[in-house]
């Protein structure tokens, strides 16, 4: 009786695995279809030093890559790059061009009220470039 029940147990079991892996090809398909359709661009920066003083230029180099294994991008042609105050409105912004997936520039740090601040840690900035204009 025991064996009965386990031998009921498991043919349920079998069902459902086979059942649920019977859909995961079209799903992984599909899956497919819309990263290759729709690729996701990311943005690095590099800055040219950790420390800066308001009115510095900060020196940047971009890297715009896509996909998993994170290759150059040839999609977009410009970035936006933004400076970002702690209050989260933008300071100064710049656009630069971007060729074979990288993008070299500056942007300038403005001074506020003629005070001198020294900035230490994570520089805040955003970057993006524009997918709507690739459709």
């Amino acid at each position: 009786m025991a064996s009965k029940k386990i031998a009921v147990v498991a043919y349920f079991i079998i069902v459902l695995v086979k059942t649920g892996f019977a859909q995961q090809p079209g799903f992984l398909n599909n899956l497919q279809q819309y990263g290759a359709a729709l690729q996701q661009e990311k943005v690095y920066l590099h800055l040219d030093k950790p420390h800066y003083l308001t009115g510095d230029d900060i020196w940047l180099k971009g890297y715009v890559t896509v996909g998993a294994q994170n290759q150059l991008s040839a999609l977009s042609k410009i970035l936006y790059v933004d400076l970002i105050d702690p209050a989260n409105k933008v300071v100064s912004n710049s656009k630069l061009l971007i060729l074979h997936g990288t993008a070299i520039g500056d942007i300038h740090w403005p001074i506020p009220c003629n005070r001198a601040l020294i900035i230490c840690g994570p520089i805040p900035t955003g970057c993006v470039t524009c997918p709507k204009k690739l459709f």
